[in-house]
Order: structure tokens, then C-alpha cells, then sequence
């Protein structure tokens, strides 16, 4: 939405407004707007004036990590790192306010030192209240095949996210790219914002339950063969979206 460049370039409401009669202008022709979540189609519906606003999450991927071929150094990094077991905890993205890195810091506080965490992000300087602790691993942004290792060897993953008091609804508007990755590799994820029901999931707001609900789940591993939201749902839907 026009509303991130409040964060990103400081627009003011008036500078949004005007950039949403721009966008609204430029998709009057279109017969259908395809979005990521039913807070973007509203967000649609709204403040561009659309009508056909269709929702379709996103999906994810399930990797072979036999086919997988990472860089060396990464799978050496890595086995160093998780010290011969301890529970591998993941979390990718870029350090945008919404991007929840105040939580991703606090929820790192909260844990015992045998949590492994390894925090992938373009800016790795956000991350300094946390980089020196023995139990977080900071690594630049990656190729995707190191990232599809990385995800393949984590035990759970992170998709929290932060403050949206600055976006006009107020609510969480995307669609967790991420959160549907972990699910897919077969990872325990936890997240602070309720987009859906799985038996893999947990959904909390307090760090310290966060970490309990991990803790918990240190021994035990994901049933293979759980269903998943996979891209090829994705691409059926938007077909079925087309085809009208």
C-alpha cells in the first residue's frame, strides 16, 4: 500500500492521497485487482475506489535438501553454529518497521541459551542489541539456495511482526511469504498475527509464551506429509480468477 512510504520516504497523508489518485487512475481499465489479503482488498475497495478486488495468499515451496547444493562455507557456518543438536531457529526479511525486529530482539532475550537463532536479513546492524550473544547466528542476505538450506535444516521459524499504527487500517496487510515457507519444510513456526488455523502453529503477542511454546516442542519434530498451501494452489486460483 501507498501507506509504507510514510516509513520509507516520510510522505506526508496529502503525498499519499495524491499517489492513491495516481494508482487508482492508472487501474481504471482493469477488470480485476488481485491482492495478498483481505486487509489489501479492503485497503483496495477503499481508498482506490476498486471494485473486483479478489484475495489469493501466497504459497510456498517444499525443498529436497539432498538436491540442495549451498555454499560450503554456509554448511560448515551452520554445523559449528548448532553446536552438535541444539534447536535451529530461523528468521529471514529486511529491517522495516513492520518487519518486527523489536520483537524478533525481545523474543531472543527471553531465550535459553541452547535456542539457536539464525537471523537473515539485508541489514544485519539492526540486529546489535542481539549480536554478540552466543546463540544468534547474523548472516547478510543470501542466495536462494543457501536460503532453501537454511530453511530445510531450521526446526522453527519466526514470522512476527511489528507496530501498524501507521497504516490506515491499522492492521497487519500482507500476506507472510515466510510463515507458509516454514510451514511447507515441515518447520514449528511462530507468528503474532493470526492469519490462519494449523496444528504447526502458534499464535501469541507475549515473548516469554513464544519461547515456551518452543521450548516444548525441542524434541518433537512435524509429522511428515502435513498439507501445505502450495504455489501450485496459488496458480489454480488465480486461473479460476482469470477464467471469469
Amino acid at each position: 500500500p501507498s501507506d509504507e512510504l510514510r516509513v520509507t520516504k516520510g510522505y506526508t497523508l496529502e503525498q499519499i492521497e495524491q499517489m492513491d489518485r495516481e494508482l487508482a487512475t492508472s487501474l481504471t481499465a482493469a477488470r480485476a485487482v488481485i491482492t495478498v489479503s483481505e486487509v489489501m482488498q479492503r485497503w483496495c475497495k477503499q481508498y482506490l475506489q476498486l471494485e473486483h478486488v479478489y484475495v489469493i495468499e501466497n504459497g510456498g515451496e517444499q525443498y529436497d535438501a539432498r538436491s540442495l547444493r549451498p555454499d560450503a562455507s554456509l554448511m560448515q557456518q551452520l554445523d559449528d553454529f548448532s553446536n552438535g543438536g541444539s534447536q535451529l531457529i530461523l528468521w529471514s526479511g529486511n529491517a522495516y518497521p513492520w518487519q518486527g525486529v523489536d520483537e524478533i530482539c525481545k523474543l531472543i532475550e527471553t531465550a535459553s541459551p541452547d535456542m539457536r537463532f539464525v537471523l537473515v536479513s539485508d541489514s544485519v546492524s539492526a540486529f546489535e542489541e542481539v549480536a554478540t550473544r552466543n546463540n544468534v547466528l547474523l548472516l547478510p542476505t543470501q542466495s536462494q539456495e543457501n536460503m532453501r538450506y537454511l530453511i530445510t535444516q531450521a526446526h522453527a521459524g519466526l514470522a512476527l511482526y511489528g507496530d501498524f499504527s501507521w497504516f490506515r487500517l491499522g492492521e497487519m496487510y500482507n500476506s507472510s511469504l515466510k510463515l507458509y515457507e516454514y510451514l511447507a519444510n515441515g518447520l514449528w513456526v511462530v507468528t503474532n498475527y493470526p492469519l490462519f488455523g494449523s496444528a504447526q502453529l502458534y499464535v501469541g503477542k507475549e515473548a516469554s509464551d513464544m519461547i515456551a511454546w518452543l521450548n516444548g516442542k525441542k524434541e518433537e519434530f512435524v509429522s511428515p506429509g502435513q498439507p501445505y498451501r502450495s504455489w501450485r494452489q496459488v496458480a489454480l486460483e488465480t486461473a479460476a480468477i482469470l477464467e471469469k
